[in-house]
């Protein structure tokens, strides 16, 4: 399990990193829009949207990592995983009993 979460956290590194490219890749595109043709302009926009598609494929992948992680969590702790679930139905109940 150590290992799944070190695999989410590395992910979220990649994606932090992938996305401060884009981000200076982006600021840059703005700095020569006025400059540069409209096709070199077109060319840098598809690069980032093939980025973001990897990046929202990459995130999908981190989020079913992150469901098996929890459901192996609950199946290998059953009765914590029902003490937890009935505090957090106590705590919402008096939420919305005092609301």
């Amino acid at each position: 399990m150590k290992r799944d979460k070190r695999a989410m956290r590395q992910g979220a590194g990649f994606i932090q990193d992938e996305l401060a490219r884009i981000e200076a890749e982006i600021a840059s595109l703005g700095q020569s829009l006025g400059s540069t043709a409209s096709s070199e302009a077109r060319a840098a926009l598809s690069s980032i949207r093939e980025r973001l598609d990897r990046i929202a494929g990459s995130a999908g992948g981190m989020t079913r990592a992150g469901v098996d992680a929890v459901e192996e969590t609950i199946e290998d702790n059953p009765f914590t995983s029902l003490a937890i679930a009935f505090g957090i139905g106590v705590a919402v109940a008096l939420l919305i009993r005092r609301w």
